[in-house]
């Protein structure tokens, strides 16, 4: 009697094993299931600028007032809306403040990086999608077509306890004038109501 209590209690070990296995190789194929590929982003705006010289310019520069003294400091507030269109809907606004660090001298290998801080305003995207997006990051890629990613660092309303990156595609030179589409701005986010990272 006591030897097939010990064999019953060694199968129950047995199988309480292979199903700790078995769980964790179907957890493990969930996740590589679900991180392969590439993601789509949670949504997709675009920042439309007023060069210097159009009458409300986007940028304005503060210190130094004039010139390019080491370190520039600038402010930014740019409109985001729904579509690479300039006149499509404008669901909010990209604030920014800049910190544009020169090297010396300025070659492609060494080129000026901008500290960026910002906040992205969106007031107009869905009556329950309002809220803030809080990010930061340096952007060192300064030609058309150049990607960068910045992490968000936070958020209001809606957006509230956000995290995840942005993906900042430059889309018009940075010293174009009149009003252009100046880049394209993928969110990829995550929220206490859902994840898309």
């Amino acid at each position: 009697m006591a030897t097939s209590r010990a064999s019953s209690g060694l199968d129950a070990s047995v199988v309480k094993t292979a199903m700790i296995v078995l769980l964790g190789l179907c957890s493990l194929q969930n996740v590589d299931s679900t991180s392969s590929g590439p993601r789509n982003p949670s949504f997709v705006l675009y920042a439309v600028r007023n060069g210097a010289d159009t009458a409300n310019p986007s940028e304005v520069q503060i210190f130094p007032a004039t010139g390019l003294k080491n370190p520039v400091v600038r402010v930014s507030d740019l409109a985001l809306v729904e579509s690479a269109n300039i006149n499509s809907r404008e669901v909010g606004r990209l604030r920014l403040q800049t910190v544009t660090n020169f090297g010396s001298p300025i070659t492609p290998a060494m080129p000026p990086r901008i500290y960026i801080t910002g906040v992205l305003d969106l007031i107009a995207m869905k009556d329950s999608e309002n809220g803030t997006i809080s990010s930061g990051g340096i952007q060192t890629a300064l030609t058309v077509g150049a990607i960068d990613e910045f992490p968000i660092l936070g958020g209001s309303g809606e957006y509230r306890f956000a995290s995840g990156y942005i993906k900042f595609t430059l889309l018009s030179p940075v010293d174009a004038l009149g009003t252009t589409i100046f880049g394209k701005i993928e969110f990829y986010l995550c929220k206490p109501s859902s994840c898309h990272i």
